[in-house]
């Protein structure tokens, strides 16, 4: 026995090896998400070199924003095309979130711009404005649309650029093409328009 014993690890020792606390250890254990190899008479846990691997996984799954019930449910059936899925599932995942957030930082770069240009403009004054050229990715609409087909438009317009991971920041406007502009017809042609430039043509 003391020879099995000097292979394996104690608690603090893999607490201190692998960089978590006792009491994760200890929690581990309760819910059967990892168990130690070895417990004496006495209670004292013991740990395994290759138990050094398998907390290492439930580090990185954790921090890719696993639940632990979904790295025991892992662990319990584990195989390496499983483990690809999983890790390509939070990398998406990560992706998504990393998105949100850049559109959050968008939105918010966004509406202060335009904020503070609205208090330097004139006001009840047309005025014209040289841009940049841009590409954007565009719904098209007809003149007399509802405002439940707006909101439809509106709706699929947004999933699409979620779904491409597409940034967008107040996208509760419309372009107006410059023939009806200039026919003095001024139901939107397009809309929401608010994603960012792309370089290439218009997508409609």
């Amino acid at each position: 026995m003391s020879g099995m014993l000097s292979k394996l690890f104690t608690t603090s020792e893999m607490a201190r090896t692998c960089g978590v606390t006792k009491h994760t250890l200890f929690h581990y254990d309760e819910i059967g998400l990892l168990k130690p190899e070895f417990v004496n008479a006495k209670g004292y846990r013991y740990y395994s070199l290759q138990q050094c691997y398998t907390l290492e996984m439930i580090s990185v799954l954790k921090k890719a924003g696993s639940s632990l019930k979904e790295i025991k449910d892992f662990l319990d059936n584990q195989n390496t095309d499983r483990f690809v899925s999983l890790i390509r599932q939070k990398q998406r995942e990560l992706e998504l979130e990393l998105n949100r957030m850049q559109r959050i930082q968008s939105f918010l770069d966004g509406a202060l711009q335009m904020t503070e240009n609205a208090q330097k403009a004139p006001r009840n004054t047309p005025a014209i404005e040289e841009q940049q050229t841009a590409y954007f990715i565009t719904t098209p609409v007809g003149p007399g649309i509802s405002d439940h087909e707006y909101a439809r438009k509106y709706s699929e317009h947004r999933m699409y650029c979620e779904e491409h991971l597409i940034m967008h920041e107040l996208p509760y406007w419309s372009i107006v093409d410059q023939q009806q502009l200039q026919s003095e017809m001024y139901h939107p042609s397009l809309l929401p328009a608010g994603c960012q430039p792309l370089p290439r043509a218009t997508i409609s």
